[in-house]
């Protein structure tokens, strides 16, 4: 099975997983997590230069969802 990382645009809480976690814990804005589904987990690390997250995913994660920016900028971490 493939495993995920899934991204909270509202708190920027990181979770890599199977499925999308549950909603309850966030500690922003009404306590429900927005998980935005990011990318496949993998070798590869990248960073975001508008929220500071580092992941790592098999290609460049996905744009959207930045708590930060609105937009990711991804970074490969080479």
């Amino acid at each position: 099975m493939v495993i995920k990382n899934y991204l909270c645009s509202k708190c920027g809480s990181l979770v890599e997983g199977k499925q999308m976690p549950p909603g309850m814990g966030c500690l922003t804005n009404g306590n429900f997590h927005r998980w935005r589904d990011i990318g496949e987990k993998g070798d590869k690390g990248f960073h975001c230069e508008g929220c500071s997250t580092v992941v790592h995913s098999k290609e460049t994660p996905s744009m959207f969802g930045c708590p930060g920016e609105g937009f990711h900028n991804w970074k490969d971490l080479k």
